[in-house]
């Protein structure tokens, strides 16, 4: 399965950083969200220097992690409880309510059984 990071609707994992730096007369703050896949996600409870790691490319390196929030979307995981108990492809098991919960599609791969909007095809 291909990386879902960055992707709002295809993303295993939701963090939300508040963030600040000292400016003249207080501080200033402002929040950055990523969006992260399972095999991109450190783990479930981060530490502080995690949570900077997951935000070094979007420009918030210079500023100080003050609080965090993750959040575990629950989907697009082919271990996670919601899909059938034998092996198969994640997305391409009709009746296998991981398969049909959502769009598993990747760029170059076969239709998945979601019936929904296929985000691979609409890029």
């Amino acid at each position: 399965m291909s990386c879902r990071c960055g992707i709002p609707n295809r993303a295993n994992w939701f963090v939300r950083a508040i963030i600040g730096r000292p400016v003249p007369g207080g501080t200033e703050t402002d929040y950055v969200d990523v969006y992260v896949c399972d095999g991109h996600m450190p783990a479930s409870e981060l530490s502080k220097n995690q949570v900077g790691s997951l935000f070094a490319f979007s420009g918030a390196s210079e500023w100080d992690i003050l609080e965090w929030t993750v959040r575990d979307l629950g989907r697009y995981s082919h271990n996670r409880h919601d899909h059938v108990d034998y092996p198969h492809p994640p997305g391409y098991l009709f009746d296998c309510p991981g398969c049909e919960q959502g769009c598993h599609c990747s760029r170059g791969s076969a239709e998945c059984v979601f019936s929904g909007v296929h985000q691979a095809f609409n890029d």
